[in-house]
């Protein structure tokens, strides 16, 4: 059997717990108290839990019954469909066990004044009619590719993305030009200006000058913007606050500056470059006032052409170092692999043998 829930105070911890109403479908009996009237007084009929709603704010009425407690949601008698209290072991209704009995229905939360919030009990046997009536009308929908399909395509595209990475095929280049390049960049260190708030002033700013602004700031603020019903499945209900984060502009007098800096800049560069038959050298650096040496970049290609398409677009690779560099030679013949992407697999080239 299910153990019963810790009960609460109709108030507990300060909380105020108020009445669902009902109304009764068998005499039209209105606006019924949810813990006061579990049978209609007026015809005898029990209370069914699916017609219960949420009171207008002029209908809202407290639980006040000091002997009331909390045991959790009402559990549906399986025998009759006698709503019982949580903490009850056997129906009141037939005497039936309720071990094992399913909670009622509750009503979703709503937000107090909303158009869901006040609305009565559903018409249980049009919304029935309705629901046997839905799969007549509907048409039929032609039902969504198998997720086992899905899968399948999925894995089938990556596993041919992995065969074409994998996939080689020979080819014959020839080597059709050798060429380098050497750079070295030129710095200047230039002065500048900027402004900014004072806490944003760059550690090496000079000559700075200040003067009061409005400084905005974005502030976050928690604000209850409504209440929320919870059913709480017994016949009573509980309203929480309902938050949310909002932003506003506030505005606060700092001081604002403008100020001169030094910042290093690229200003120019030192350019050499050949073929094979050029010693490769780095270029001469005259350096002005205020002026420093840079990076230094060097680019060793070796341009090839496919052997039987030489008309194609030049193939370039990088040497790794000079001494890499000086092994290739015009019209030197290598073999190599492409992929199934069509690109050249570096790491499998090698000088033809002399045929």
């Amino acid at each position: 059997m299910m153990p019963p829930a810790q009960p609460q105070s109709p108030a507990a911890g300060g909380e105020p717990v108020f009445q669902m109403l009902w109304d009764c479908r068998f005499c039209g009996t209105q606006k019924l108290l949810g813990v006061d009237h579990r049978f209609c007084p007026n015809c005898g009929a029990k209370q069914d839990p699916e017609w219960r709603y949420f009171p207008s704010e002029a209908d809202k009425k407290l639980v006040t019954d000091p002997k009331y407690v909390y045991h959790g949601a009402d559990r549906l008698c399986p025998y009759c469909q006698q709503p019982n209290s949580a903490a009850a072991q056997f129906c009141v209704g037939c005497g039936g066990d309720l071990s094992g009995a399913a909670e009622v229905v509750r009503r979703q939360a709503v937000i107090a004044g909303s158009a869901e919030d006040t609305g009565k009990a559903e018409d249980l046997v049009l919304k029935r009619f309705q629901a046997q009536q839905a799969p007549a009308a509907k048409p039929k929908k032609s039902s969504p590719l198998p997720l086992i399909l899905i899968l399948a395509a999925i894995i089938g595209f990556f596993a041919f993305m992995f065969v074409l990475a994998n996939q080689r095929v020979p080819a014959e280049l020839v080597v059709s030009d050798l060429q380098w390049t050497r750079v070295i960049e030129i710095e200047r260190l230039n002065t500048l200006s900027g402004s900014d708030w004072r806490d944003q002033v760059p550690a090496n700013a000079y000559n700075v000058s200040c003067s009061l602004r409005d400084r905005p700031y974005t502030v976050t603020e928690r604000v209850q913007t409504g209440v929320r019903r919870v059913d709480r499945g017994d016949g009573t209900f509980i309203e929480q606050p309902v938050y949310e984060n909002r932003s506003r502009t506030e505005y606060r007098q700092e001081q604002y500056c403008n100020y001169v800096y030094d910042q290093w800049q690229r200003a120019r560069e030192v350019r050499t470059g050949g073929g094979p038959a050029d010693p490769i050298v780095w270029g001469a650096v005259n350096l002005g006032a205020r002026e420093r040496e840079g990076s230094r970049q060097e680019r060793l290609s070796v341009f090839f052409k496919r052997g039987d398409k030489p008309d194609e677009r030049k193939l370039e690779y990088l040497a790794k170092s000079e001494t890499e560099w000086r092994t290739f030679a015009i019209n030197q013949r290598y073999t190599v692999n492409f992929d199934g992407f069509g690109n050249v697999v570096w790491s499998d080239l090698k000088i033809q043998a002399p045929r």
